[in-house]
């Protein structure tokens, strides 16, 4: 493989490239990868990250507190400061962080990333480093240990690893669990070079074999995507382990509070024994029973615990995370009743299982062409939901359920008639392919007993005869209804102008001085219909979201978010909150979150990818504000009704240079009572919203609606980018200008300082020879005076044989003198070879002196000269940057969505509302009056016609209706009971009609009017 140096550049590049239209959307950070996409616990390390709109990243976040993450810095010259290194991080990871898949998101100038998947391991990491494209240059991969890597496209990557006849290993690769594009294939081959395993979509899309080595020797491991597709999107993990591995756990859930005894099947189970009945590609089991509690706290029991990838249609389940010894960890859910194990045999109608409702069955669709049988007893009028949940736990099956009477004649003799066959729940076909696609191949039904005796369930598999897995296990939940709902909210760029085809990566992000909108899924429960008031907490102060009521029914919603001209940019988790009257009870459900795993320009060639988080990341983008922004009227509720008219103030605030139109849309208003788009001219700051509610269909109720407006502005994606490269260039000019007059002094200096050298050198010289001729000087004086002693003891040695010679003694005398002078003239000589010698000392220190000041001029001039050099060389580049930035980040169009704020309108039926109270008694044959008061609301004047209705049976009273005339409130009944007026009290209904902008509308009140018999005289 001819890499490896990570293509930054050309992770924004996918197989299908986006519409054009997509390109020109405002910018949102985006992290398709994380590179290594895990590492050891207790470890360090380097990890490089990428995407699109990555502008000056500020942090990487993950979702367990002991993992963190510091930006590596570095200077890119000595003349500029410290900067960070272009997506590069160290990530540490604590030595208590359990083994797992935790959210990686990285934090920059425009928001929260969507997140990436990070894994922390049990065995040690290596990375592959390239070039194992072939098996003679195969990488080595060690036995417990996990290689990280990805593979190219049109290519495959190799791996070498020594193994001994017998030997059992797991090679488990991790890609699409780890929100990678690769469609994993891996196959190994024995030393002799043959096939001997091969797995693809064992779990998922990713591979997985259980190895025993049938020989010594080294084994060869290859590793491809299916499609031969390639890039830094297709990354992976490899482990070759011996640790233990779960593939499921029987029953699959337990009720809270318990602590039971389930079954893990798996392999390498530390006590586990041989699993004889179950195998998975041909592979035997082994299974281990063990007591697992159960958590027993609401906030536990209503919480969808993630780990790994866990699809949009799993978003309204309920389960913890159950963790096995090193294990990666496997979910168990909560059952809604008393969990029952499938009995076998039970394929066959004559060998139903009884159980007692409501249960919670846990059974498998194995093998293949498995149909399992339950039945129960049943009073006629009892209700139950019966619940098949599997396709929703991560098996790709497809359930159907057949549910049957079952009555006995006298003779014992069964009669069985159809009930309900069920299968997919009725929006399935409508929602595939939709965005977070949450519906579901899990038939649901809910069933009334019509009668008291046997009722019988069948469930098994449409995909059933294709596929054998003992994985493929099943919840069949038959309970009492138990009205509930969950909420999940999904980070969904909001695309300008909208492109159904599309689907954008990255997440919510909410500019300074603007609004966003989210989305909101409501999964509805057991029958339960009522309204769910939305709102979020965790919002700095400057962000506003007004609660939202999602209409009974409804299973959508959308909130609207409004930062403060001055906020400041805000990153972190919020919760949204769904609340709702359950049964007359408050319940309270917090969302758990949607995201976008990959972005698509058309989703009919490349399908997009989605998948459910814990957490719901949201930011303020701060440095950034909108450039155009409404505010639809006063941020309150607008109550009307049927029949009115209403009219919301629009403001329009435009920033910078915007100047254009903007036509508002409206959004989410029902057909009923949809207005007419709103053009708001470039030069006007200000417009009107009229709303007509006479349409007979219109239905009273909260709604949430807004308007939006497409448009184009100007924006550069980093001008801190551009003030960056100025600053730098200005470093650099600022270090040449310092630079270029040090240089010429260090070049005068060095100068001098060669002079001085020269002439110390000289004057060294000069000693030298003053040296050199003192010690000559001296040597002779010795010389002389040697001589001169020599003849003086000649003398006296003379002198002593002839003592009278008076001559001798003479010659002794002389000799004498001429020693002591010699002597003395080698004594001077001798001080001046002294001076001498101070004097070549004193000369020598200087001109070493000198010496030294000369090399350290010349190299500070040396020195400073080629730093100059080099800031000359570094201009051209500071230059370029400037100008490379400068042009990068030149104002251009984008397409973006002016979200207005929220509208909440509350519509009620009428804008009457009838005031009286009960007249005296009416005796028979006398009159009595009834006043009524008409209150008028939301703009209502015109006539109204008051009637007063008599129960069934009353008779002998007589009243005529009244009209109240318009923008009049007071009227007047006579109400005239006959001689033989019906006596008692009666319950009469008073009814006022009128027509509001041609809608009839109308309102009532009951009264109860006494009518007292009077006895005849």
């Amino acid at each position: 493989m001819a890499r490896r140096q990570f293509l930054w550049s050309s992770v924004i590049v996918s197989l299908l490239l986006p519409a054009a239209s997509l390109l020109a959307q405002l910018p949102s950070t985006q992290l398709s990868s994380v590179f290594p996409p895990g590492g050891k616990f207790g470890t360090t390390v380097d990890v490089q990250v990428a995407g699109a709109d990555q502008v000056d990243l500020q942090k990487l976040v993950f979702s367990h507190p002991g993992i963190v993450a510091a930006q590596k810095m570095h200077k890119p010259n000595e003349f500029l400061d410290e900067q960070p290194l272009a997506g590069q991080f160290t990530v540490t990871i604590a030595g208590d962080v359990p083994s797992g898949v935790y959210q990686a998101r990285v934090v920059g100038r425009y928001g929260v990333s969507n997140p990436r998947a990070f894994t922390v391991g049990v065995y040690d990491e290596l990375h592959e480093r390239g070039g194992n494209t072939a098996t003679t240059s195969a990488a080595e991969l060690k036995v417990d240990s996990t290689i990280s890597g990805w593979v190219d496209a049109n290519n495959r990557d190799y791996f070498k690893i020594a193994l001994t006849k017998g030997q059992k290993i797991l090679l488990d690769c991790v890609s699409e669990r780890i929100d990678s594009r690769m469609d994993a294939t891996l196959v190994v081959f024995d030393p002799s070079g043959r096939e001997i395993a091969k797995s693809r979509d064992h779990s998922g899309a990713d591979p997985f074999i259980a190895l025993t080595a049938p020989s010594d020797g080294e084994y060869i491991v290859m590793l491809y995507d299916f499609l031969y597709r390639g890039g830094n999107d297709y990354f992976y993990r490899l482990a070759a382990h011996t640790g233990p591995h779960v593939e499921f756990i029987f029953p699959p859930a337990g009720l809270p509070g318990s602590n039971e005894q389930y079954t893990i099947y798996g392999r390498n189970l530390p006590g586990g024994e041989p699993s004889d009945y179950y195998s998975v590609a041909g592979q035997p089991l082994q299974k281990l029973t063990v007591s697992i509690p159960v958590p027993a706290d609401g906030a536990a029991t209503n919480r969808l615990a993630v780990s790994g990838r866990v699809e949009p249609r799993a978003f309204g389940l309920d389960n913890f995370m159950y963790r096995f010894n090193t294990a990666s960890a496997s979910p168990v859910y909560f059952a809604h009743a008393p969990v029952v194990a499938e009995q076998e045999p039970n394929n066959e109608s004559g060998q139903s299982q009884a159980v007692t409702v409501p249960c919670e069955v846990a059974g498998q669709f194995y093998p293949a062409g498995d149909k399992d049988y339950v039945q129960f007893e049943a009073k006629k009028g009892d209700v139950y939901y019966i619940d098949v949940v599997a396709h929703r736990l991560g098996s790709e099956v497809d359930p159907y359920l057949v549910v049957e009477r079952v009555t006995k004649d006298d003779k014992g003799e069964e009669t069985v008639a159809l009930t309900a066959n069920v299968d997919d729940p009725g929006d399935r076909n409508g929602r595939i392919g939709s965005n977070f696609d949450s519906s579901t191949d899990d038939p649901t039904y809910r069933f009334t007993a019509d009668q008291d005796t046997t009722y019988r369930v069948s469930v098994w598999n449409q995909y059933g005869t294709s596929t054998s897995d003992p994985r493929h296990v099943y919840r069949l939940v038959i309970r009492k209804p138990a009205p509930d709902f969950r909420v999940a909210a999904v980070a969904e760029r909001v695309q300008a102008p909208v492109n159904a085809a599309a689907v954008l990566a990255g997440t919510t992000s909410l500019w300074r001085g603007g609004t966003t909108v989210y989305n909101v899924q409501i999964q509805r429960r057991d029958g339960f219909n009522d309204a769910v008031e939305l709102s979020v907490e965790g919002l700095p102060g400057s962000v506003s979201c007004p609660p939202v009521i999602v209409a009974p029914g409804a299973t959508s919603g959308i909130l609207i978010f409004k930062a403060a001209d001055d906020s400041s940019t805000w990153s972190d988790n919020v919760r949204v909150v769904g609340k709702a009257k359950v049964e007359g009870q408050d319940v309270v459900r917090y969302a758990r979150g949607g995201v976008t795993v990959w972005e698509t320009g058309n989703r009919v060639q490349q399908p997009a990818n989605f998948r459910t988080t814990e957490e719901i990341a949201f930011a303020v983008v701060g440095d950034d504000h909108e450039k155009a922004f409404v505010q639809a009227g006063e941020e309150k509720v607008w109550e009307t009704s049927r029949g009115a008219t209403l009219e919301i103030p629009l403001t329009v605030v435009r920033r910078d240079d915007f100047k254009a139109d903007l036509t508002l849309v409206p959004q989410r208003f029902p057909a009923e009572f949809k207005p007419g788009n709103v053009v708001v001219k470039a030069a006007d700051g200000a417009g009107k919203l009229a709303l007509s509610f006479a349409n007979a269909k219109t239905k009273p109720g909260d709604y949430l609606v807004y308007l939006r407006a497409d448009t184009k502005v100007k924006h550069v994606l980093n001008p801190v980018a551009i003030t960056q490269a100025q600053a730098e260039q200005k470093q650099i000019d600022a270090a040449i200008a310092a630079l270029t007059p040090k240089a010429a002094e260090a070049v005068k200096a060095k100068d001098i300082a060669v002079k001085a050298a020269t002439d110390a050198a000289a004057a060294a010289k000069v000693a030298t020879d003053a040296k050199t001729a003192a010690d000559a000087a001296v040597k002779a004086a010795t010389d002389a005076a040697k001589v001169a002693a020599d003849k003086a003891a000649a003398a006296k040695e003379a002198a002593a044989k002839d003592g009278a010679n008076e001559d001798l003694k003479k010659a002794v005398t002389d000799a004498d003198v001429a020693k002591t002078e010699a002597d003395k003239a080698a004594v001077a000589e001798a001080e001046k070879q002294k001076a001498a010698d101070a004097a070549l000392v004193t000369a020598q220190a200087a001109a070493k002196k000198a010496e030294e000041a000369k090399v350290a001029a010349e190299k500070l001039a040396a020195d400073t000269d080629a730093t100059l050099k080099r800031a000359q060389a570094a201009k051209p580049a500071a230059d370029k940057k400037v100008t490379d930035t400068t042009n990068a980040n030149k104002p251009i169009d984008k397409n973006v969505a002016v979200i207005s704020t929220p509208i909440r309108l509350r519509i009620v039926n009428t804008p009457l509302k009838l005031t009286a109270n009960a007249p005296g008694a009416l005796k028979q044959g006398a009159k009595v009056e009834l006043p009524v008061v008409l209150e008028r609301l939301y703009g209502f004047v015109d006539p109204a016609e008051v009637t007063v209705e008599l129960p069934k049976g009353v008779a002998g009273i007589a009243v005529a209706k009244v009209t109240i005339a318009k923008d009049q409130k007071d009227g007047k009944f006579e109400l005239t009971a006959a001689a033989d007026a019906t006596p008692g009290d009666h319950t009469v209904t008073i009814r006022v009609k009128a027509k509001f902008n041609k809608l009839d509308v109308e309102a009532t009140q009951q009264v109860v009017l006494k009518v007292e018999k009077v006895e005849a005289k």
